[in-house]
This record gives structure tokens, C-alpha cells and sequence, in this order.
């Protein structure tokens, strides 16, 4: 599912709302787009799957 959240993501040029409401993640060529109030909060990552389940919930634990 996460890949198909950030491949849908990175099609669009969106941002994803942590759902937590600590910010948003999104990919370094939508963060210059972002409100100025947003910047500082933002999760810069490479828009893949694993990363964006990283970014949302934590590391997983094996």
C-alpha cells in the first residue's frame, strides 16, 4: 500500500499531512512550495514507499 501512496504522491506533486498533525512529508522539489509556516516542520524524504512509512510511523522494529 505504501508504494502505491508514494508513487501517487510523487504523480501528483503532493504533500502528505502527517496524520499525527506534526507536519507534512514530502519530496525536496515540493518543499519550496510549502507555505512559509510549514517549511520548518517538513519531513524531506526520497518519496518511496518504505520511506514514507518511515516517515509516519516510525522505524519498524524487527
Amino acid at each position: 500500500m505504501w508504494n502505491i501512496v508514494a508513487e501517487l504522491v510523487t504523480r501528483l506533486g503532493a504533500v502528505v499531512l502527517d496524520p499525527s498533525g506534526a507536519g507534512v512529508v514530502c519530496r525536496a522539489e515540493e518543499h519550496a512550495h510549502l507555505p512559509p509556516a510549514m517549511r520548518d516542520d517538513a519531513i524531506v524524504i526520497e518519496m518511496t514507499g518504505e520511506a514514507l512509512e518511515t516517515a509516519l510511523t516510525g522505524p519498524r522494529h524487527s
